[in-house]
């Protein structure tokens, strides 16, 4: 099963277009939802990402900038 990001909390989840079990917001259908994935991101990505939408969500950092070596 494909594991991504929720884009709201940040919280790692089983499928892009499932609603999250953390924070029950539902996937935007944007592709920023199925770029926070483990199709396109590796394992490493995948932990940074988590790190980075939480930091969004507590007014830390305005956006996500993951680096090249997080993408497969």
């Amino acid at each position: 099963m494909t594991v991504a990001i929720c884009t709201n909390c940040g919280e790692k989840k089983s499928g892009v277009l499932l609603p999250c079990p953390s924070c029950g917001a539902r996937p935007s259908m944007s592709m920023t939802s199925f770029h926070l994935s483990d199709h396109y991101l590796t394992d490493a990505g995948l932990d940074e990402a988590s790190r980075q939408v939480k930091e969004v969500r507590a007014g830390l950092r305005r956006k996500l900038e993951l680096a090249k070596e997080h993408y497969r």
